[in-house]
C-alpha cells in the first residue's frame, strides 16, 4: 500500500465526502459528509478522532482552507 499526496491543493469545501487530506502542517484528516450548525465541513484527524480546525476559528475559513488531497494506492 502506498500513500500519495497530490501536489495540487484544493479547498476543503470542494473535496468529495470521504476524502483524506493533509494540511500544510502535515496533519492528516478525513472530510465527512456532515456540517456543523454554522456550516463548517466536519473533518476529523486520523489517529486521534479530534475535530480538525486547522488553526482557524470560523466555519467559512475552514471550508476555504487549501489542503492536499491524499490517495491510497494498493
Amino acid at each position: 500500500m502506498e500513500i500519495l499526496k497530490l501536489t495540487r491543493r484544493k479547498r476543503i469545501e470542494n473535496l468529495p465526502n470521504g476524502t483524506l487530506f493533509m494540511s500544510e502542517s502535515g496533519t492528516i484528516a478525513l472530510k465527512s459528509e456532515y456540517h456543523t450548525d454554522k456550516g463548517a465541513c466536519e473533518c476529523y484527524i486520523v489517529g486521534t478522532g479530534e475535530f480538525f480546525w486547522g488553526g482557524v476559528k470560523e466555519a467559512s475559513d475552514l471550508n476555504k482552507m487549501l489542503v492536499y488531497p491524499i490517495e491510497i494506492i494498493e
